[in-house]
Formats: structure tokens, sequence, C-alpha cells
């Protein structure tokens, strides 16, 4: 049987302050704030990793409004509008410094749904051509705030443009002024970002949010917020669709002269939850619910190490905390640590639970993933462990219940295979080795009837994934969907929900996975515990944890109780469902021991995660295969590669270009494998040049 061991070296240490920034502001991007603490194995030499996350973006994200106020003129309507002008498929994003977190918040969200925009910064960059011809060149337009940097003359082409093709308009963070039907009620100032303000929705948020549940308040935090009452002019119309305290933070207005405004008073950014929340329903508002590209809420948790026993953190014991600021692969520790290894109750325990959450509608399709070595299995199937291992058993007889990955036979460093402990020498896995870590497993699921995700594995520690012969052997073994690790720089995709193409073997793609701060090496919330999660964050985060902030402080000036992190942990998770985030997310076998009644780190971080989802969200969560969310990144990285165009006839048609063969998602139709989620329309369209499609 074999163990994995703890941490003995510090890959990566937190970065300076302006990476932090960074970061937060764009969290795909190379500045990634997640960080890898090499973990060693010490019967399989192996590494495994405790994966490390910035706990929480900084406090304060937005500053008030310091632009002039927008013109508020009302047009004399030149010509009739018709509103079957046609206009392209794509979004005017206009922003003054291109540097304001609501500007980083658009740009963010509109990437990971794959909506076509153009970002303009003015007044530096020239404005962009508004029309070709009888075509407009922009189906809506939104603004970084109230008055990015607009010139009188762009306010007027911008208000004709919107009056003679009917687009609509966002300012994603506004003044109350005159342009957007509101009046300033008196109120500014900074939502804390613990409590935070809760906002009302009105009734005619139904409309705007109907995939969020207006029964609860939506909480406002970590933003400057300016509240306001309707004032519309005559021949005017405010329609307030947030509130906080009775008094307006978000309204739909219309002009007159048929312009119509959506103006947010609060502030936005990428991490901050109210603008994952709010998002999705401004940009199907300034589309009127026809775009390119699609939304779904994914969870996709996998379980690394099934079959094995995982060692444990233990708080005063040298060998097994993570020290050390050097990688050295062979490290194996003169002292064991504690290990554990999940039990057939814990199986039982954990599927039991799986189909509690199945049988409500809003999380019946999701589904754990084992990622599973199988020389922990039952000797009977090719396996370590005695024949009558009751994990192996009662494993097989709920196999059903979940995915199944390959992660080789014995979980071997694929970049220092089988090496001597402690010799500083490291030999990569040659070919047959290689070969033979993926087919022994195989086997080992084919003897068991287990269905193997064939074309997916995640090797121990990402490993691997730069070594030719195993790459060789992956692809001689029909593998396509590898691993890859979104706290390293090299996982990190050049844009969201799109994966990475192997620099060795261009048939395979790596799929980057979530870490969380549940770390692998955990099992108990109790201090002093074997495995005690809290011990091992506050190791990290705590007052005189490893970490620190910028300015040398400690990232937490108490203690984080098991409370805490359980909370903040649920956010993250809730933050990926929001978005929209197709990325797996990583646990091992030790966050799925119980540790209290039939309780695990990881059954607890969820049900707070999917509690809290509810409140928000009431959009179904999908989880995917390890092979289906490559093959979606796959999808995505086609759309982006293929120059996809639209053009839209309201109420008469679509005409689609792209530079190469795809398959392009669209939004608001029912033509071509069409499927409703959220209760809107989703089809995929195949093209290979140009087509047109007829509405409805």
């Amino acid at each position: 049987m074999r163990n994995l061991s703890i941490a003995s070296t510090l890959l990566v240490l937190l970065p300076i302050a302006g990476s932090i920034q960074q970061s937060m502001f764009n969290p795909e991007g190379p500045a990634s704030p997640l960080f890898s603490l090499l973990a060693l194995a010490k019967k399989t030499k192996t590494p495994d990793k405790v994966t490390v996350t910035v706990p929480e973006p900084p406090a304060v994200v937005s500053k008030q409004l310091v632009t002039a106020p927008a013109p508020n003129t009302l047009l004399a309507v030149t010509a009739p509008v018709n509103p079957s002008s046609p206009r392209m498929m794509k979004l005017l994003v206009i922003t003054a410094t291109g540097t304001e977190p609501s500007f980083e918040a658009i740009t963010y969200f509109l990437d990971h749904l794959g909506i076509p925009y153009q970002s303009v910064r003015r007044p530096s960059q020239p404005m962009p051509a508004l029309t070709n011809g009888a075509t407009g060149n922009f189906q809506g337009v939104i603004l970084a705030t109230g008055n990015p940097g607009l010139l009188p003359a762009d306010w007027t082409a911008l208000d004709n443009y919107a009056i003679n093709y009917g687009v609509r308009t966002v300012a994603w963070y506004a003044w109350p002024e005159a342009r957007y039907g509101i009046a300033w009620a008196g109120f500014s100032g900074g939502a804390s970002d613990t409590t935070g303000v809760p906002m009302t929705y009105t009734a005619a948020a139904a409309s705007v949010f109907p995939y969020l549940n207006r029964s609860q308040t939506l909480p406002l935090r970590s933003a400057w917020y300016y509240t306001a009452n309707p004032s519309p002019l005559a021949g005017e119309t405010t329609t307030p669709l947030l509130t906080v305290s009775g008094k307006t933070v978000a309204a739909t207005h219309t002009k007159a002269d048929g312009r119509e405004y959506m103006a947010f008073t609060f502030d936005s950014a990428p991490w901050l939850i109210h603008s994952m929340a709010i998002q999705y329903g401004a940009f199907n508002w300034v589309t009127k619910g026809i775009f390119l590209g699609a939304r779904k809420a994914y969870f996709s948790p996998q379980n690394d190490d099934h079959f094995l026993d995982n060692d444990l953190f233990k708080l005063g014991v040298a060998a097994c905390m993570p020290s050390g600021f050097t990688n050295e692969p062979t490290y194996a520790p003169n002292t064991p640590c504690p290990t554990d290894r999940m039990d057939t109750g814990d199986i039982t325990s954990l599927a039991a639970w799986q189909d509690q959450w199945n049988s409500t509608t809003q999380y019946r399709g999701f589904k754990l993933a084992m990622v599973y070595n199988g020389v922990g299995a039952s000797a009977t199937y090719g396996g370590e462990a005695p024949n009558n291992d009751a994990l192996t058993a009662t494993s097989i007889a709920l196999k059903s219940k979940f995915f199944w990955i390959n992660h080789t036979y014995d979980h071997e460093d694929l970049d220092c295979y089988s090496p001597v402990p402690n010799s500083r020498n490291c030999t990569p896995a040659d070919y047959q080795e290689s070969y033979d870590e993926i087919q022994f497993n195989k086997n080992v699921a084919s003897r068991a009837g287990i269905t193997l995700d064939a074309t997916a594995m995640v090797t121990p520690g990402i490993s691997g994934l730069n070594n030719p012969e195993f790459m060789r052997a992956a692809v001689n073994r029909g593998l396509k969907y590898l691993a890859a690790d979104l706290s390293r720089p090299e996982g990190t995709p050049a844009s969201p929900n799109t994966g990475i193409r192997s620099p060795l073997q261009s048939s395979i793609l790596l799929v980057p996975r979530r870490a969380a701060n549940v770390f692998y090496n955990t099992k108990a919330i109790g201090a002093g515990a074997d495995g005690s999660l809290p011990d091992e964050y506050n190791y990290f985060w705590g007052p005189n944890g490893m970490f620190k902030r910028p300015d040398g402080t400690p990232w937490y000036a108490t203690t984080q109780t098991w409370t805490q992190i359980r909370d903040r942990e649920a956010d993250a998770l809730v933050s990926y469902m929001l978005r929209g985030e197709v990325y797996p997310v990583m646990f091992h076998q030790a966050n799925l021991i119980r540790f209290s009644g039939s309780t695990t780190l990881f059954t607890a971080v969820v049900d707070k995660a999917f509690a809290k989802f509810s409140a928000i969200s009431t959009l179904p969560v999908l989880s995917l295969s390890h092979s289906d969310a490559g093959k979606a990144m796959e999808a995505r990285m086609s759309v982006n590669e293929s120059q996809v165009a639209g053009t839209l006839y309201p109420g008469l048609r679509i005409e689609l270009t792209s530079s190469k063969a795809t398959t392009v998602p669209i939004t608001g139709i029912c033509k071509t494998a069409c499927e409703s989620y959220g209760g809107q329309s989703i089809s995929r369209i195949s093209l290979s040049g140009s087509t047109s499609i007829v509405l409805p």
C-alpha cells in the first residue's frame, strides 16, 4: 500500500503586492493568486501538493466617482426607428482608464461567457465607427462608469445610434443623474467587506434577473455605492430593480425619444459576489436576450488518491509541516507522519450525501469524480490491498455514483521516477514505465467493472507533462485530456474557460483545475488533531503564518476558526459557479473522511457553498466529467480561433461567418442542437464559412 507524504519544500511564495493586485483584478491572468506547496511521498517518492490560494481579495476595491456628469439631451428622432436594422453581434465597452474595477469586471465576465466585444479607452483612443453603411457595428453599449471620458461629440453619436438602431446602454457604475433617470438621495459610502449591505429586489427585477433568488437579499460588499430616487422627466419612465433601505441602486430608464438605459450606482470587480450575480442579467438585457455565447453554472469536484492513504498535517512535527524554500523531489522525511484512508462507511455516507443533493432540482446534475490509484485497491482486481478490502468492495458497489479518472497505478512522479530516497538524483519515467502506469490502472478499473473516463488522466503532482516519453505513451494509450494546475503559471490558460494545448503532443489538451484551501493532508477541524485543517490554515495565514501581507503584517491578525475557513472556502466555490467556470476543482481522499457523524471537510464546505449559491441563484448546477470539461474548453478555443462574426436582423434572421469550421453557441434562439437552461434556449450552430438562420 502506498501513502503520500507531507510537503517538505515550498515551491512558490506569495507574490509582491503589485502582483496580488493584478491577479485579483484578472484572476485568470499571468499573476495567478494560487500557490503550490510541493508535498513529497515517502514510499512512492511522488510529489503531491498542498495548494494554497490567497484567502480573499483586498477589503477596499472601489472609490467615489470623480467623472463629470453625463449630458442629458432629449433628441428629436431624425428618422423612424427600424427595429430590424442589422447590427453586428458584439458589444462596445467604453472605459476612461482601462483600470477601473468595473471595466475589469465587465470584460472578465464577457470573456467567461464568450460574448464578443470591442473595448475603447476614451478620450485617449479614437471612438470606433458605430455604423458601416446600413449596418450597426454594435449590438449594445456598456459604459464602465456613468461618463467614462466621453466627449460631447461622443455622446451625440451614441445617442443617435441608440435611437436609429434601438440599441440599449448599460452604465456599470454611475453617479445618480438625469441621463439615467435617477437623482442622488443623499447617501454615499463604502459597503463593508464583512457584513455588507443588503440589496432588495423589486418586482420589476423578475424580468431582468429571473435566474436570481429574489426572495432573498443580495449582499453588497467591498464596494462604494450611492442611493438614488427615481426622477424621470415628462414622457420618461424609470424602473428601480434593486434598492437599499428603500432607495434605488439599480434601475432601467427609458427616454421620451426611445433610448433605453440600465444603471448601477454601486461599484463592481471580478471577484465580488454581487458583481458575479448581476452581470448576466445586464448582458442579457443589453442584447435583448439574443447573443453569441452561453452560460451555465458548473461544479465538478475531483477526489484525488482514491484507494490510497494520505499522510496528515501534524502541527509541531517538522516532517509533517511544509517548510523550506527548495524543490527536492527525492526528499523522504525521517519522521513518519500519521496517515488515514477512507473506509467503507466514508464512501457509503458520501454516496448518500450526494443522493440527497441529487434529489433536488437545482443539484440533480451534481456528481463527484474519483481520481483513483489502482495499487490501493484489492489484490482481487490487481491492486496491493487485501482481497477482502472493504473500501474496494464498497467503491465497486457504488461505482455508478461517480465519475472515475485514471491517476496512475501507484502515484509515481513521472518526472522523477522511483528515485533513491534523499539521493537528489532524478530520472524521468521512460516509455514503458509510463505505459504501465496508465495501463495497469486501467486494468484495475476493467476488472472491477468500473466505467472509466477513458480519454482523461490526472497525473501525480501534475508531473509528466514535459516528459516526452510519458506524453508519447499517453497518446498511444488514447489519452486526450490531462490535468493542469491553475496554481502554477504554466497551468493558466490564455483566456477563461479554455485549456492549454500540449506543446509536446498537440492531440492532448491540458485541463486546468482549481485548488482549494482544503489541503490534501487534512481531515479534521479540531486544533491539535491529526490532519487539522485550522492548524494548517493558520500555519499559512494566521497571526504567525508563513504568508504575510505586502506590508509585512499577518494575513489574519487573529487565529482563524473552522467556521471562518469553511465560510471563506464556500465563497470561493460560489464564485466559480456564479461566473460559469468550467474548470474542475481539486480535493483529496483525506478530505472525505468523516470527522463527525456523516460530515467531512468536503461535504461541510460544499453544503455551505450550495446553501450560499441557492440563496443567490436558482440556476441548475452541473458537473462534468474530466473529458467533457476538456471538450467544453476545446469548443470555446475553436470559437475563439475561428473569427466568428454574427449580424442580427432583429425578428428576421442571423447571418454568421467564420474563418474555419467551428460550432458557435447562441443564446436566445432554438434551432440546431437546441437545449434549455435557466429559462433560455441555447443553440449550437455548426459553421464552415457562412450561414443564415431564420428567426424565431
